[in-house]
């Protein structure tokens, strides 16, 4: 048995993709026997775990296909936090609305060139994707027309559109590389704790990050180089390379003096260890599995040698390789 603000805690810590946690609440009473107590600085705290279910089950006023919600009153209660820690969140609503019937700002319950262009078209349709600062802000410019993707940027934005321009500008509405955007009909709008808690809490599909460097085990190196002039900066990488279910990769294959990016083990600080899935390069497509690294696809003209040449990290290649090659429309595709 826990108390109902306890409960709400571990419920927001499931969301949120956080650990045990300690609190005051109910240190010495009969609720907190045959639990860890513990007392620091002074103040008696209980143990609590974060509660995470597969299905939350919820009430609310309006509902759109995204599955954004809308709550009346003081009926939001526990329903918000309890579709952040369920897998599946089944809401009965009293109407179902059309995208873009909310104000974002309203809604309480989210439901979450050739490099950025070929990663843009692997993306499957339905997925929930956060791009990263610098090229993998790029990738939103080449989501197929016929897929639904969400598109998420940390500063708490679900939904957005393309790149605002003329009289669309507005500078209260930019996306993480501080670049005036749009909203989708259906967008939502959130402030930083519950946005992060996307990024944390294992809700997005798909991060789609920039790197220095990627090891042949998946470590990331993108917030800090031996640079003596470099500024380092983590922001939320951190976050979305552990929170994500998949972390993608843009980067060129080598650096500016022609260094390997592609590393047996990265030199640089880690962002996270052994998160990424699959690399996009100028050259190549690189799978991160358990058995290292596989060559999904490389571009047309470059050999399997020439690419080891340029790699420290050992590659495994398929019988045939696929090709990455550009339709007659300039787009790059696999052949």
């Amino acid at each position: 048995m826990r108390s109902r603000g306890t409960l709400a805690e571990r419920l927001r810590a499931a969301g949120a993709g956080l650990g045990p946690f300690y609190t005051p609440t109910g240190y010495g009473t009969e609720l907190a026997a045959g639990r860890r107590q513990e007392v620091i600085d002074g103040v008696g705290y209980v143990l609590e775990h974060p509660l995470r279910g597969d299905y939350a089950l919820i009430r609310a006023h309006l509902g759109d296909r995204w599955g954004n919600l809308m709550y009346r009153h003081a009926a939001r209660n526990f329903n918000p936090v309890m579709c952040m820690a369920a897998g599946h969140a089944i809401a009965q609503v009293d109407e179902v609305v059309p995208l873009g019937a909310f104000v974002p700002e309203q809604v309480m319950t989210q439901g979450i060139f050739q490099i950025a262009q070929l990663l843009a078209s692997d993306i499957p349709d339905g997925s929930i994707v956060n791009l990263g600062i610098g090229m993998p802000t790029l990738v939103g410019d080449y989501l197929p027309s016929d897929k639904d993707i969400l598109l998420h940027s940390e500063n708490g934005i679900l939904g957005m559109g393309p790149a605002a321009s003329g009289e669309n500008v507005d500078l209260d509405l930019i996306n993480a590389s501080r670049q005036p955007i749009t909203l989708l009909d259906g967008a939502s709008i959130t402030e930083h704790t519950v946005s992060f808690a996307m990024m944390r809490g294992g809700h997005l599909d798909y991060a789609v990050l920039g790197a220095f460097q990627v090891s042949e085990s998946g470590d990331l190196a993108n917030w800090k180089t031996d640079a003596a002039d470099a500024i380092p900066a983590v922001g939320g990488a951190m976050d979305l390379a552990v929170g994500a279910k998949q972390v993608l990769v843009t980067m060129e294959h080598r650096g500016r003096d022609g260094t390997p990016k592609v590393l047996r083990q990265c030199t640089y600080p880690l962002t996270g260890k052994g998160v990424v899935t699959r690399i996009y390069t100028d050259l190549a497509v690189i799978d991160v599995t358990p058995g290292g690294l596989n060559v999904y696809a490389m571009k047309a003209g470059v050999t399997a040698a020439f690419l080891r040449s340029v790699t420290e990290a050992p590659l495994h290649f398929p019988a045939t390789p696929r090709v990455i090659v550009l339709d007659p429309a300039g787009t790059p595709r696999y052949a």
